[in-house]
């Protein structure tokens, strides 16, 4: 029995490898396509790996029965492979949060410069 893990996850194999955007932007689509997972991936980030993997083994055993979990949780790859999963799933959200804050405090630099300019320019 092959259980497709790319039904809980977006681009397991190859989200590792992408650039923090190509990440995000995965990870958008595949919520885009999936929006029944939007509230447990928000779950999962505040989970452990191990947490998740339990939850996922849950959701296999209720949709492959009990012998597919049982399959799945004998596998050491397997479960390597779902916990560094979300391992960079939780990355990616942190890097946005950081790419997001970046963005904000340039936005306010500039706002800050322009307001200055146009002091400078009222006073002068």
């Amino acid at each position: 029995m092959k259980l497709d893990l790319s039904t809980y996850f977006p681009n397991i194999e190859n989200i590792e490898a992408l650039t923090p955007d190509g990440r995000w932007r995965i990870l958008q689509d595949w919520l885009a396509e999936n929006p029944e997972y939007g509230a447990r991936v928000d779950d999962w980030l505040r989970e452990t790996p191990e947490e998740v993997f339990e939850e996922i083994r849950s959701l296999i055993a209720q949709e492959h029965g009990v012998i597919a979990a049982m399959i799945m949780t004998g596998s050491r790859e397997m479960q390597e492979q779902i916990k560094k999963t979300i391992e960079v799933l939780q990355a990616c959200y942190r890097e946005r949060k950081q790419i997001d804050k970046e963005a904000e405090n340039a936005r306010t630099r500039r706002a800050k410069r322009k307001t200055k300019t146009i002091s400078k320019r009222s006073t002068g």
